[in-house]
């Protein structure tokens, strides 16, 4: 362990020393001069532009439940969070609930039941959460305990109902949009702001 004392604030000194393969975590809250050590300016702002993901611990972290979530939409950003979760997983012997959610943008059918824009979205999200899980899972993470929640709800809405409790909430900083949900620029900071429970963020520039 190092300590480093520097006159330059917080994030700058957090992403001078982050490197690939390191992990960056820091608390939600600052005391006294190290006020910069705070939500929106350090964990934002590391998470833009860190080399590495970045993990945001409230000041009042559930205990450990063994249950950690991670955000996808098909996109290699929340690819490289779910890889991220699973790793996390493997080390701490959690289980893995996947989120997937859409919004539709046409007004809802009067009729009856699901409207076939719904059943269309569902369908298409069935796809992506099996296609991220096949191509993401391999032999050492296919014995996790891995389950999936898909939802019609605005993602960040989604990812703090499924995360409420939960260990860690992982999201990859950036997604596809759309109808695929997730648009993790405005997701993860989002769910940073609201999230009761500690958060991993996926910078667009992080390693695997």
């Amino acid at each position: 362990m190092a300590t480093v004392l520097a006159s330059e604030d917080a994030p700058e000194v957090l992403l001078d020393e982050a490197r690939h393969g390191d992990v960056i975590v820091v608390g939600s809250r600052g005391l006294g001069a190290v006020r910069a050590i705070m939500l929106g300016s350090v964990s934002l702002r590391t998470s833009s532009h860190a080399p590495c993901p970045v993990v945001v611990v409230p000041e009042a972290a559930p205990e450990p439940r063994g249950r950690l979530v991670v955000g996808v939409d098909g996109s290699e950003s929340s690819r490289r969070a779910l890889r991220f979760a699973l790793e996390h997983a493997l080390a701490t012997d959690a289980e893995v609930v996947v989120v997937n959610s859409w919004e539709v943008p046409l007004p809802e059918d009067p009729t009856d039941g699901p409207s076939p824009h719904e059943e269309m979205f569902d369908r298409q999200s069935e796809e992506v959460v099996a296609g991220v899980l096949a191509e993401v899972i391999d032999d050492r993470t296919q014995a996790l305990e891995i389950s999936a929640v898909r939802m019609q709800a605005d993602p960040v809405d989604a990812l703090l109902e499924a995360g409420e409790g939960a260990d860690l909430i992982v999201v990859g900083s950036r997604g596809r949009g759309g109808v695929r949900g997730l648009v993790m620029g405005s997701t993860s900071q989002g769910v940073l702001s609201r999230a009761h429970g500690p958060v991993a963020v996926l910078p667009p520039h992080s390693d695997d």
